[in-house]
């Protein structure tokens, strides 16, 4: 995991619902049908490798490999079906 960007204080009434030990605010529920999320299921194998290459001295800044990352780096077939599954479910409840 890498990024820039991360919630430093969650407003009020902000739900944690999921946090690693990169960042503690990994997802999180504003409201009834509204979510923050740290990651990118819309993200295929392609897209992270360029992601990993464009951020490859702000990855090795923050103490990881690149080369490991970009070498783990797999498709994830079930990506798609998980973006939609979680749009049905804020859009329906």
């Amino acid at each position: 995991m890498s990024h820039v960007d991360t919630v430093v204080r969650p407003p009020e009434g902000a739900v944690v619902l999921a946090r690693s030990a990169r960042d503690r605010h990994q997802a999180l529920r504003f409201g009834p049908r509204c979510y923050g999320v740290q990651f990118h299921p819309e993200f295929d194998r392609q897209v992270i490798l360029g992601y990993l290459e464009a951020r490859r001295a702000l990855i090795a800044a923050e103490g990881q490999s690149p080369d490991a990352l970009i070498a783990a780096a797999e498709e994830t077939p079930r990506a798609a079906e998980l973006l939609v599954r979680f749009a049905r479910r804020v859009l329906v409840g």
